[in-house]
């Protein structure tokens, strides 16, 4: 009888963290905008449809911060991305392109020096990749080209660092073109006052 109860209690105990897992990383959860003033969101593009994902926040663009990686055997993609403020700094309203990758080979696709990443289009057919991507200024800052780089190619979220205790943002990506299409390492960088 004893050992039943542990049993059941050990199951319980199970579920639970199960829930608070799946509340957790739920796939539309939003952070509080409270941490460090800056806004947090989470952009779910697998599943959704060929379609643009945009970051943004109360009418505001968001800087592409964080990449959740799926790198399952058959498809390889990224299942999305979370974006936030950049560090205060205001981006513009009008400043913006869009980089194309499928169908211009194998190669480091990136913005321009003070640009970064706001949005993905993603293609949900096929190989199921993110095809081009959106560039914003932001105002009175630049960039080092090419920074540093993370691998995108695994499973799991792929993370900026930081620089002098400043976080780097999404400035570029390297393109696999051929075979399984898909974004192999994300390119990070650091801003920095243009004067």
């Amino acid at each position: 009888m004893y050992l039943k109860s542990v049993l059941f209690l050990v199951i319980g105990f199970w579920f639970c963290e199960l829930d608070a897992y799946e509340l957790k990383h739920s796939q539309e959860a939003e952070v509080s905008s409270k941490v460090d003033t800056q806004a947090f969101k989470f952009y779910t593009m697998l599943g959704k449809g060929n379609n643009w994902h945009i970051a943004h926040y109360a009418n505001r663009r968001l800087a592409v911060h964080i990449l959740s990686a799926l790198n399952a055997r058959e498809d390889r993609s990224l299942y999305g991305f979370q974006a936030k403020d950049i560090d205060g700094m205001p981006l513009s309203s009008t400043q913006r392109y869009t980089v194309f990758m499928n169908g211009n080979g194998n190669g480091w696709y990136e913005c321009a020096r003070g640009f970064v990443v706001t949005g993905m289009y993603f293609y949900d057919q096929g190989d199921r990749s993110v095809e081009r991507f959106e560039c914003t200024k932001v105002l009175g800052k630049t960039t080092y080209p090419l920074f540093d780089f993370q691998n995108a190619d695994i499973n799991g979220p792929v993370v900026c660092g930081k620089v002098h205790g400043k976080d780097t943002y999404t400035t570029g990506f390297y393109y696999q073109d051929t075979g399984d299409d898909r974004i192999r390492f994300m390119l990070c960088g650091y801003f920095f006052d243009e004067n």
